[in-house]
């Protein structure tokens, strides 16, 4: 009798831990229409994927080469991305919770090939607040690759910054403040547009 009893617990056991294992798989799909929006954001007509656990410079943040030279490396990163993501099919592993902004939060794959983990290995973002990267981002660090051969801010600090910056003008020009919020949706529009029909415009 006590062996049918563990017999059965362990039949539940297999049951549960295959079905948990079917689940776990199930949520890596292929994403079709998918694009790179910035050098850690994706999207779809319909959905909005952030590369969890990597941050990628903002796309018109400056960084600066090793000659000293001033550069856009978040148009550099966004290239980047994109140049993984040519001709190869595209699959996304997402958490359940999406981030505050309605993001949904995923590892992507272009082929067998990790963007998260590559895009941080690169030089062309960084380990973001999981330390998931952070053996790839010192690897990247002491190459001296992407963002790593000269100097820049960290992208998680600069946008902090420009908020400030941004909240400081606005309250000392609260009307000129509305018509600039209202031109940067339309130059959004504009972005996301220009990214459907696969052109980049390094002015928007």
């Amino acid at each position: 009798m006590i062996r049918f009893y563990l017999a059965i617990i362990l039949t539940v056991m297999v049951s549960v831990s295959a079905s948990a294992c079917k689940d776990k798989n199930s949520d890596t799909s292929v994403i079709l229409g998918v694009r790179a929006v910035d050098g850690d954001s994706l999207e779809t007509d319909k959905r909005r994927i952030r590369l969890e656990g990597i941050d990628a410079p903002e796309y018109k943040q400056p960084c600066w080469d090793e000659n000293g030279q001033e550069y856009r490396c978040g148009i550099e990163s966004l290239e980047y991305l994109k140049s993984l993501m040519k001709n190869r099919k595209i699959s996304c592993q997402c958490e359940a919770e999406k981030d505050r902004y309605k993001r949904e939060l995923c590892v992507c794959f272009a082929d067998n090939l990790e963007l998260n983990k590559q895009m941080v290995l690169a030089g062309y973002a960084v380990d973001y607040r999981s330390q998931k990267y952070a053996g790839a981002e010192k690897t990247a660090r002491e190459s001296q690759s992407g963002i790593w051969r000269g100097k820049f801010m960290r992208p998680s600090l600069y946008r902090s910054l420009e908020r400030d910056k941004e909240q400081k003008w606005c309250k000392a020009n609260p009307a000129e403040c509305k018509a600039r919020k209202k031109q940067k949706k339309i130059r959004q529009k504009m972005f996301r547009k220009k990214h459907r029909s696969g052109k980049t415009d390094k002015n928007l």
